[in-house]
């Protein structure tokens, strides 16, 4: 039978052992907070880049809004709620197929003569206006095309609700509907440099 010392000292190593366990949970909980709220840019926006980049959410790149391009249509808006710190922009592109070049070339653009402009506003308050020409092309596996007007979220806009994301395509829009039936243009997080 124990004696009172041993039983006094196995009680002393549970409770020790119970309050390292809770110090633990109650580390993981702060850490595993700590990184949702950098992720999303309430603080250190920085780390929260660095976090997503080492463990990408599943929905990181899925896009904040997303619609048909159709002929004779220039203007496009967009409700968007922003929801990870970094690069966002305009993509616009088209589905991947054989006739597509299956290697980057950028002797083949198909948005070199477009020009997008971004207007990002909320309550009827200007908060960003980009123009660029040409963007900035990518290949996809299943889709290829351009990015347009890239911003920073939180720094070049810091506004956490929905915003109004209109989009003016100018140019020659024909040009899309050449390579494909069905391109696309869509507001997202694109990858961060």
């Amino acid at each position: 039978m124990p004696t009172g010392r041993c039983i006094n000292t196995i009680g002393q190593a549970m409770k020790r052992t119970l309050q390292n366990l809770v110090y633990c949970i109650c580390l993981l909980a702060l850490t595993y907070g700590w990184s949702v709220v950098a992720r999303r840019g309430y603080m250190t926006p920085e780390v929260g880049v660095a976090l997503n980049w080492a463990c990408p959410p599943e929905d990181l790149y899925y896009p904040l809004a997303s619609g048909g391009i159709s002929k004779g249509n220039r203007n496009y808006e967009f409700l968007v709620s922003h929801k990870y710190v970094g690069r966002h922009g305009v993509q616009i592109s088209i589905a991947r197929t054989k006739t597509t070049l299956t290697v980057p070339d950028n002797r083949f653009n198909f948005t070199k003569e477009i020009t997008v402009t971004l207007e990002i506003e909320q309550e009827g308050k200007q908060l960003l206006r980009k123009s660029e020409r040409s963007g900035r092309q990518f290949w996809g596996r299943d889709r290829q095309g351009s990015e347009f007007c890239v911003y920073k979220f939180p720094s070049e806009i810091a506004v956490r609700g929905p915003v109004l994301c209109r989009v003016v395509l100018d140019g020659d829009i024909d040009s899309l509907f050449n390579q494909s039936s069905a391109p696309i243009i869509e507001i997202r997080k694109l990858p961060d440099e």
